[in-house]
């Protein structure tokens, strides 16, 4: 007799307390708003790998030409030195900032994350472009003519000085083929005693 007691005082409070609430429809998400800014952070999750250069950058999400400047492609990753250390030459020159923002389409693709670029006029995930670069080491600097043409290639970190001669010098040239190129950079850097 007592087990049906507590039962129903019980079931009286639930019920009780289930008529006294309205229920508060501010708390309910109709799941679009949260799942839209959650589906962004997770595609832009890559952009606070280089957040510090961002500013000099274009999105990486679309990669093209503008039409009349080249396009750069910045491979990286996470924990590795030397991208660390081209994105701190960055920060310190103003001339690399100039180079990347008005003479090319400059973008930092960082191979630990997996997203989806439009790479000119197809579809690519990171490690698809990777891939099609053949790209084994980071950081590594692609440089295409305004077409989507590779045109010259630096493997490995350079220090600020060659960078911004080197790209001062490719987007002025992006007509000369790869050798001629790498035999203009060699020269230029004995000039200045870069070597």
């Amino acid at each position: 007799m007592k087990f049906k007691q507590v039962f129903l005082f019980l079931a009286f409070l639930f019920l009780v307390g289930c008529k006294s609430e309205k229920p508060d429809l501010s708390i309910i998400s109709n799941g679009t708003a949260s799942s839209k800014e959650a589906k962004e952070a997770h595609e832009n999750i890559d952009k606070n790998s280089y957040s510090e250069i961002l500013p000099y950058l274009k999105d990486n999400a679309l990669i093209e030409s503008d039409g009349s400047k080249g396009v750069l492609l910045m491979f990286g990753s996470n924990n590795c030195k030397y991208c660390d250390k081209l994105k701190e030459e960055i920060v310190r020159s103003k001339m690399l900032q100039e180079l990347l923002k008005n003479n090319f389409c400059s973008y930092y693709i960082n191979t630990s994350y997996k997203k989806v670029h439009r790479f000119f006029s197809k579809n690519l995930d990171t490690q698809e472009l990777g891939r099609f670069y053949a790209i084994r080491s980071t950081p590594t600097l692609i440089f295409l003519n305004p077409q989507g043409e590779m045109i010259f290639e630096i493997v490995g970190f350079m220090g600020g000085k060659k960078l911004e001669l080197a790209l001062e010098y490719i987007s002025q040239n992006p007509n000369l083929s790869e050798a001629q190129i790498a035999e203009n950079l060699y020269n230029l850097f004995a000039q200045k005693s870069l070597l």
